[in-house]
């Protein structure tokens, strides 16, 4: 089964634009053309369109399409959600001791 759309790339710093590859007679309605930079804000896939009755692009993803979408909150940006220190003081060890204890003693006086 194959598929007649094509995926074509124009990079940055290359002759020519997304424009003069859509216009190119190989590029056919359906087809996607990824404009591909140096940075991730700077690229952007397009879809070629039918539009009164000339092939046109219409942008389909963009950095900022995704991070309106969510795809790129802050946690995912930094690496990852924070995690809390667990503390491991005395004092926080007593606590639990006690009341793990006080648990037992519990079941024990019901128990009776």
């Amino acid at each position: 089964m194959s598929s007649d759309k094509n995926s074509w790339t124009v990079y940055e710093g290359d002759e020519g634009t997304v424009s003069d590859k859509m216009n190119e007679p190989d590029v056919k309605v359906g087809d996607t053309i990824h404009y591909a930079t140096s940075n991730q804000q700077g690229a952007k896939t397009y879809e070629v369109v039918l539009k009164d009755g000339k092939k046109s692009l219409k942008l389909i993803s963009s950095y900022e399409m995704e991070m309106d979408k969510g795809y790129m909150s802050d946690d995912s940006i930094s690496g990852g959600k924070k995690r809390n220190k667990k503390t491991k003081s005395k004092k926080n060890r007593s606590k639990r001791t006690k009341k793990s204890k006080s648990k037992k003693n519990r079941s024990k006086r019901t128990k009776k």
